[in-house]
């Protein structure tokens, strides 16, 4: 058997229970969960930090501890955006359900700042995340990212490119999964077709005088790794020009990999209600993300503990 073939059986044969389950495990059941909220907790003090830009939210399950956090970051096309956007609430009050903590980042916009700065700071935020999680209650040794749009972008770049973490002391082995929601995957060949100026001439061209390294450097898909955390990749059935393709493609690159990757199609959603109608029916159309981004979560830790019982 090749290695493609036996990368494909390992994939297969862990992700399987996944969909089976979907069905019969659901956010909906799950007994209603008071969350303790904490806002605009500083992540990042240093040289060039915004107050504001450089802050996160908390969302803590009451009565819990030990309990694993989800690092989420917000879209907007590294342009614009805030940790409470896009109906953030919604993902929150989900996770929370089944005992997960939330915390919502903020981090600098171009074209105040220009890459690297975003990942940077997403950098920083998992940092303080996992440096500061015992006095929350929280386990610094289960963090999840998840990430819509552009913040889908920042969390897959943070899980495949070592230098970020590295700079904190850390290393994506640090991060337990990555959920990217509707994500840009390829800047280097990003279309923005209308946007003048376009958010990767605001974001990375302009900085860097089009040097095509820089750029692919900062593309997911060209950073593809067997080592990679476990990704859950979802794009929306109308969804923005070219994220479907986007979507696909990063998939088949951690594939062909034998990176542990689970491509989820999310029917009749936009890309702006994904996040939005978590949990919930929009337009009568039952939500999916919910219940496959918990599952996605909930599995990897059983799996992990399952491991930890074994030894």
């Amino acid at each position: 058997m090749g290695k493609q073939m036996q990368a494909s059986v390992i994939f297969l044969a862990f992700w399987m229970p996944l969909a089976a389950t979907l069905a019969a495990q659901t956010p909906a059941e799950a007994p209603p969960v008071s969350l303790r909220v904490l806002r605009d907790i500083p992540y990042y003090t240093g040289p060039g930090a915004n107050p504001k830009l450089n802050s996160m939210d908390l969302y803590l399950p009451e009565g819990k501890t030990n309990f694993p956090i989800v690092l989420f970051l917000h879209g907007g096309g590294l342009t614009r955006g805030d940790k409470l956007s896009q109906g953030f609430i919604a993902f929150a009050e989900l996770f929370a359900q089944h005992g997960i903590a939330v915390a919502s980042a903020n981090y600098r916009l171009s074209p105040a700042v220009k890459h690297p700065a975003h990942i940077q700071d997403v950098a920083r935020a998992f940092a303080w995340l996992y440096q500061n999680a015992a006095q929350y209650q929280a386990d610094r040794g289960r963090i999840f990212l998840a990430g819509h749009s552009a913040g889908a972008y920042l969390a897959a770049l943070l899980a495949l490119h070592k230098e970020y973490l590295a700079a904190e002391g850390l290393s994506p082995q640090n991060i337990r999964g990555v959920m990217g929601i509707s994500g840009v995957y390829d800047v280097a060949n990003m279309a923005e077709v209308g946007v003048i100026p376009s958010r990767r001439e605001q974001a990375f061209e302009q900085a860097f005088e089009n040097d095509a390294r820089i750029l692919e450097q900062a593309s997911p898909v060209r950073l593809a790794s067997a080592q990679a955390p476990p990704f859950l990749i979802t794009y929306c059935e109308n969804d923005l020009f070219s994220l479907r393709e986007d979507a696909q493609n990063f998939y088949e690159a951690m594939l062909r990999k034998g990176a542990p990757v689970m491509l989820a199609h999310l029917p009749g959603r936009t890309h702006f209600d994904s996040v939005t109608g978590m949990g919930q029916q929009i337009a009568q159309v039952d939500d999916y993300l919910g219940p496959t981004a918990v599952q996605f979560v909930l599995r990897l830790l059983a799996a992990s503990d399952g491991a930890m019982a074994q030894k």
